[in-house]
């Protein structure tokens, strides 16, 4: 049981580098280096770091003493993937007129602020599935519940912090 679980690890651990998800890692996304870590194989911030671009001589870092003697790390994030979604002009366009402003007004504060609202909306930044879900629950607030989607899908590391 348990080398078959390690065989699918493997499989699932292949897969995940297979992606060429790191040409992009965001420079305020802290990466480690710390070899030595027993969670390093399943830690997308180790993985980042192994798949950083060899011209980069310098980035953000996880420090030692992240790691803690029992082998917890306070820096972990796991390497699934997530369903990340781009944009939302498509949730937008079946809104009522009357709901467009209440609406907008809450995603923008939930979002941060307007230039961030923009941002989402127009797919130049990734949705996490928590900042999804909690979109789409207000437009179940004010009655939409049909045909909820985003304007585009992909499965993606989630490099946000």
């Amino acid at each position: 049981m348990a080398s078959l679980l390690f065989y699918l690890l493997s499989l699932l651990l292949k897969k995940l580098l297979s992606m060429n998800n790191f040409d992009n890692i965001p420079s305020s996304f802290a990466v480690c280096c710390l070899a030595n870590c027993p969670r390093k194989d399943k830690c997308l911030r180790f993985i980042a770091g192994e798949k950083l671009d060899t011209t980069k001589i310098c980035a953000l870092c996880v420090l030692p003493h992240a790691l803690q003697p029992n082998g917890t790390c306070q820096m972990y994030r796991d390497s699934t993937p997530i369903k990340g979604a781009y944009g939302f002009s498509t949730l937008l366009s079946n809104v009522r007129k009357k709901d467009l402003l209440p609406l907008r007004e809450k995603i923008m504060a939930y979002l941060g602020n307007q230039t961030a609202y923009y941002s989402y909306r127009s797919g130049k930044r990734l949705l996490t599935p928590e900042q999804q879900e909690q979109i789409l629950a207000f437009f179940r607030e004010q009655g939409y519940i049909e045909n909820l989607h985003f304007d585009r899908y992909c499965e993606t590391y989630d490099f946000t912090d």
